[in-house]
């Protein structure tokens, strides 16, 4: 799958240039060879040939890659990066960060509640939502730093959520919001859009297909084509993502941000902005601390892709690393 001309039994995949693409493509080669049928998540946790083969056991398989914790890259020294989904909820489109961030920091992504079970219900605040997330990443980090990004109404989360740790006396590390701002608006969207979104999120334009109406059947050809792993994705699971982003739209148009006390560092897309978009500075009201702007010369929908995520990890990884080597007790 990598394309190299050894690899040992403790080579790490991702550290070796593997991402969420050939995971998927290395899943279909064991269920080949093996008759195994792994998820991704299975490769995330597992990325190792040592680790691996002890998957090859059905029975020895476990979670799913719609829980609401995805371990992305789920082992490392250092504390962990938490990423908080967009408003559709999955989490699946951080998985192009690991190779980016230094390998130290497991790297975890937080989703929906709701997107395997169309019965469950959906949280009726941000609040409630950002109180369920902590009560997840305590169970696997139980004592700060946290360090949480946020992408879309996950920004929002984020920073709800690092608020939230602040007044319980909690450390917070790094807070990054990706091109979110408060008071925005998110739009009405329906299949079309969700179907839209999946192929955007790799790269693909869904203009290549044509002028007639995405359908489920098409779009997962597509996926499946190109090797991602979202091409699993069954109907009833779109339909689940258009639930969860209406009720995240209007959890995002009936509430306003609590006041965190420390930094943030806000991820701007420049190329769609203009003169009356909003800036860093309406985060104002709700920091107490720095608003650090990193600039990347892309457009907002555009930040989900493989190139514009490299350029969010190296921003990230410059970040954590500059908390890292800070004297202790001392702000950046």
């Amino acid at each position: 799958m990598l394309g190299l001309p050894r690899v040992g039994v403790d080579d790490n995949f991702f550290d070796l240039g593997g991402h969420s693409l050939l995971a998927t493509r290395l899943i279909g080669r064991v269920r080949e060879t093996f008759g195994v049928v792994l998820t991704i998540r299975t490769v995330f946790e597992a990325p190792t040939v040592a680790t691996l083969v002890d998957k090859l056991d059905a029975d020895a398989r476990t979670g799913d890659a719609l829980d609401v914790l995805l371990p992305l890259r789920p082992y490392g020294d250092a504390p962990a990066v938490f990423c908080v989904h967009p408003a559709g909820g999955l989490a699946w489109c951080y998985a192009g960060l690991i190779k980016h961030i230094e390998g130290g920091h497991p790297v975890y992504g937080l989703q929906a509640v709701g997107l395997d079970d169309d019965t469950a219900p959906l949280p009726a605040t941000l609040t409630e939502a950002a109180e369920h997330y902590l009560r997840v990443i305590k169970e696997v980090q139980p004592e700060g730093p946290y360090h949480l990004l946020g992408y879309s109404s996950g920004g929002l989360l984020a920073h709800s959520m690092a608020a939230m740790l602040a007044e319980r006396g909690d450390e917070v590390g790094l807070l990054a919001i990706l091109d979110t701002y408060p008071g925005q608006t998110l739009a009405e969207i329906g299949e079309q859009e969700v179907l839209a979104d999946l192929l955007g999120w790799v790269g693909f334009d869904r203009r290549h297909l044509g002028r007639k109406p995405l359908t489920h059947a098409k779009v997962s050809a597509t996926l499946r084509k190109l090797g991602s792993s979202l091409a699993s994705l069954e109907q009833r699971h779109v339909e689940s993502i258009g639930r969860i982003y209406a009720n995240n739209r209007g959890l995002v148009h009936e509430s306003e941000p609590p006041l965190y006390p420390g930094d943030v560092t806000v991820i701007v897309a420049t190329l769609d902005k203009i003169d009356i978009s909003p800036t860093p500075e309406t985060w104002r009201p709700f920091v107490g601390g720095r608003i650090i702007t990193r600039r990347v010369d892309r457009k907002h929908n555009d930040l989900m892709k493989p190139g514009p995520l490299a350029e969010v990890g190296a921003i990230l990884s410059a970040e954590l690393r500059s908390l890292s080597e800070s004297p202790e007790g001392e702000k950046r």
